[in-house]
């Protein structure tokens, strides 16, 4: 937010400096006279005579506390020391900044350092008023890059203990919370004693445990005791398979979560059944475990025509990170109506199935999107194998995307794979979606072949942009809690290949 700004915004320099060199590069440093040292942040001011106080900028920023007041708002939400720093640069921002208190409702403390310092917290919490509070606590032992003194792990306990008895109070006005104890085991300890029962109004936690496997339980107990949780982020890639794997997903307390991201070295059967648990209510799951044990043969679901399958009526985006892709047997055994955005990752090629079979079930799975029987409605499809790909699957797995009229529709595979499969492998592909082009379906993109990028990465598929804006539309207006995240389209495959020119 604040990288765009003017050069002539900077105005005077505030009175006090500390030296304290930036972190990162999320200021501009102009070419000028005079250095501006403000904590977190080390960047330069204009010289008078080079300030336009005649700017547009100026001008609106001179005499609109209120659009001020949100440019200061949304640069606080991005990192919570913006605040801090954007309240010194000049007299007339520090008198918007102190005078809004949700610019300071974004905390952000480091729980084994001393910052903030006891005083400047006591500053945050008071300017804050009675808004909503988003807090991040971290740990940042290890961390090269803080020039922080980290504190040694007993001063870091206690210090995390006073912490937390300060936020106490402040329980009931938590909106969200972002915990990192990912370097600091003992730390979980403290946290368990923020009385998270009465965060009422907390609808949003993202969770970075440590390695340590009971820090972990303690952590994800600590988290289970709020009430109305909506959004889960539990990242714990970290950990290596073990017990504690058995114990999140076995006592997962939450059935009305929204938005799920499950992090978890666990078994895709265990982490099947944690969705299950919430296939009433969640919207978007993205589910990642890297356990190279595939699905066993007792756990594998029945396709039987008449047998039950997992429903999820309100799942409209599922990503999956998978070594094994026994895990498409699971999905090809979902019922979810609501679906519209599907988007794979396969490793590696571990598993105890049959590897077409695995991808023969997931293009039945997307050829429901066309049936009558079981309409489902998927927009946009992603597949990245980088695992062996299964050559004689691709021309059904493409042709069921057809089918479907899918605006977005991107394989993944790597060269070898495709120079290395039949010659006529592309010839069979576009032989399959020509005839599904016959049969009349609604999409105007063509089929595209993208060469090996400089990762040695050939893409399959098609993107049809209209087709994407339109399905976004729709989406957003009839999809309750659709968000699309972070999914990776590709509109190069819009794009017709290039000619090559033959030189006289």
């Amino acid at each position: 937010m604040v990288t765009g700004f003017n050069e002539s915004m900077f105005g005077q320099c505030p009175r006090r400096s500390i030296n304290q060199s930036s972190p990162n590069n999320s200021f501009p440093a102009p070419t000028c006279t005079r250095a501006l040292n403000i904590p977190q942040f080390n960047f330069r001011c204009l010289p008078p005579r080079r300030i336009n106080m005649s700017s547009p900028v100026m001008r609106v920023l001179r005499h609109e506390a209120h659009i001020l007041g949100r440019i200061l708002f949304y640069a606080s939400e991005s990192f919570a020391h913006h605040s801090q720093t954007l309240a010194s640069v000049n007299r007339r921002w520090r008198q918007v900044a102190t005078t809004c208190p949700g610019i300071w409702s974004h905390f952000h403390i480091s729980a084994d350092t001393e910052f903030p310092h006891d005083q400047g917290l006591e500053l945050w919490i008071s300017r804050s008023g009675d808004r909503p509070l988003h807090i991040t606590l971290t740990s940042t032992d290890g961390d090269k890059s803080s020039k922080r003194p980290q504190l040694p792990g007993k001063e870091a306990h206690e210090r995390c203990a006073k912490i937390i008895d300060r936020l106490t109070p402040l329980v009931e006005r938590l909106t969200f919370l972002k915990v990192d104890f990912s370097n600091q085991a003992s730390l979980a300890e403290a946290f368990k004693l923020l009385p998270l029962e009465k965060a009422l109004q907390l609808k949003s936690v993202h969770a970075t445990p440590c390695s340590d496997v009971e820090a972990e339980i303690t952590m994800f107990g600590s988290i289970s005791k709020i009430p109305d949780l909506k959004r889960l982020f539990w990242d714990a890639k970290r950990l290596s398979p073990g017990r504690s794997h058995t114990h999140i997903v076995k006592n997962f307390p939450f059935t009305n979560i929204v938005h799920l991201t499950l992090l978890q070295n666990c078994l895709w059967e265990q982490i099947f059944d944690v969705l299950k648990q919430v296939r009433n209510t969640v919207a978007t799951a993205t589910l990642w475990s890297q356990s190279l044990s595939g699905l066993p043969l007792n756990k594998m679901p029945s396709f039987e025509e008449n047998q039950p399958r997992t429903f999820c009526p309100n799942l409209c985006v599922l990503n999956i990170a998978s070594n094994t892709p026994d895990v498409l047997l699971l999905v090809a055994n979902l019922h979810a109506p609501s679906l519209r955005v599907l988007n794979l990752q396969m490793d590696k090629t571990y598993g105890q199935h049959d590897l077409n079979d695995c991808y023969w079930k997931l293009g039945a799975f997307l050829c429901l999107a066309s049936s009558e029987m079981e309409y489902q409605e998927i927009n946009f499809f992603r597949l990245d194998i980088s695992g062996v790909a299964p050559m004689g699957v691709l021309p059904r797995l493409l042709s069921s995307a057809r089918q479907s009229a899918m605006a977005s529709v991107e394989v993944i595979l790597s060269e070898d794979d495709w120079d290395g499969g039949d010659v006529t492998e592309e010839k069979a592909i576009r032989r399959e979606i020509r005839e599904v082009d016959d049969m009349g379906v609604d999409i105007d993109a063509k089929f595209r072949v993208l060469p090996a990028d400089e990762g040695g990465w050939v893409k399959l598929g098609w993107y049809d942009g209209p087709g994407v804006k339109r399905a976004l539309e729709e989406a957003h207006c009839w999809v309750p809690n659709f968000e699309l995240g972070d999914f990776p389209f590709n509109p190069a495959l819009a794009q017709p290949p290039r000619r090559k020119t033959r030189r006289v």
